[in-house]
């Protein structure tokens, strides 16, 4: 399977301008790989595995975005099917098309279960009706399994910069890189947050700037928009779930269904860049396997007026496309653009 990873991340894209950002990191999904390939006999050193656990304490990769099948730490079997290099990956959240050479590489039973429609989502349809991509360059936050960064590719954006924190869930757009052929995507294994902060530092710029389903997993999601918007010169697009009392006691993104629902933690006004808000803490309490947020056990809600009124007092013009309910709370969709 390493060898696997080497070749779905060719050396040759360790020398690009972004290689900081993921290949110190790259070596801890590998060792993650080793560290669990004990379940099938594979020979495991004392020294490998104090190795691979000392790089896991600050990030643990079996809770979030599935796992690697145990019982796949083997060579393959078949012919250079795609399906078979899928099958090592447990819980997919997307629902797969067929690839570009028409192998359908999950069934239509197993398509009732991993139902996301992230490779057709009408979300990021609506957006692109609002915000013309095409020549264009894109840095995406979150990309989960590749699902938007392939919308992205197929209407034609000239560069897809994807960045994704998840081990797991970065070794399966590596895989769905290669899958659908999106040679316009650099799939990056990093913190996003520290990515924006080495772009703003280089004067690296992007025309359009996408969030979908990250800011509400996020410490402070303002700063974060912040250095958003800071490296990006034209419009971002963004799907957030927001705060609203209302929806005080449901459960989001992959929790252990509980009765008790969310809790929330009292603070103290933040100001980002001039603008100050109070943040309301989320606390996940119990997360299921298939846990699809943030790294950390909370999270920062911004509520709509603090999202729109903080956009607007930095400059941009916001479109909200749709507000809605949703099972986890309102959600907004919504464009914004610098104002010339």
């Amino acid at each position: 399977l390493v060898l696997l990873l080497g070749l779905l991340c060719p050396s040759g894209a360790q020398a690009d301008e972004d290689s900081s950002l993921y290949v110190e990191r790259l070596a801890g999904v590998r060792e993650y790989f080793f560290l669990n390939a004990s379940s099938s006999g594979v020979a495991i050193t004392a020294a490998t595995r104090k190795s691979s656990q000392r790089r896991l304490q600050h990030h643990n990769p079996v809770s979030y975005c599935g796992r690697i099948h145990g019982d796949k730490m083997r060579y393959a079997s078949g012919g250079g099917e795609w399906r078979e290099a899928i099958d090592l990956y447990t819980d997919w959240a997307s629902y797969l098309p067929p690839t570009p050479d028409g192998e359908a590489v999950a069934t239509p039973e197993e398509n009732t279960i991993n139902t996301a429609p992230l490779f057709s989502d009408d979300r990021i349809r609506l957006l692109l009706t609002h915000v013309d991509i095409r020549t264009k360059s894109v840095v995406e936050l979150g990309p989960l399994e590749g699902g938007h960064s392939y919308m992205l590719s197929r209407a034609g954006a000239r560069e897809v910069t994807s960045i994704e924190g998840s081990p797991i869930a970065f070794a399966k757009c590596l895989l769905v890189g290669q899958m659908y052929d999106l040679h316009t995507v650099k799939f990056r294994f990093g913190n996003f947050i520290k990515a924006l902060s080495v772009y703003a530092s280089q004067g690296r710029k992007f025309d359009v700037g996408l969030a979908v389903g990250v800011l509400y997993h996020l410490h402070e999601p303002l700063q974060t928009l912040y250095d958003l918007i800071s490296v990006v010169t034209d419009a971002i697009v963004i799907w957030t779930q927001v705060y609203n009392d209302a929806y005080d006691g449901l459960a989001c993104c992959g929790q252990a269904s509980r009765a008790t629902g969310f809790t929330w933690t009292e603070t103290q006004p933040v100001t980002v860049a001039g603008f100050t808000y109070l943040p309301h803490i989320h606390n996940y309490e119990a997360k299921s396997g298939h846990f699809l947020g943030g790294a950390s056990d909370d999270s920062v809600w911004l509520t709509r007026e603090q999202l729109f009124g903080a956009l607007k007092a930095w400059g941009w013009d916001v479109v909200e496309l749709v507000d809605q309910p949703t099972p986890s709370g309102d959600a907004v969709t919504f464009v914004a653009k610098k104002k010339k």
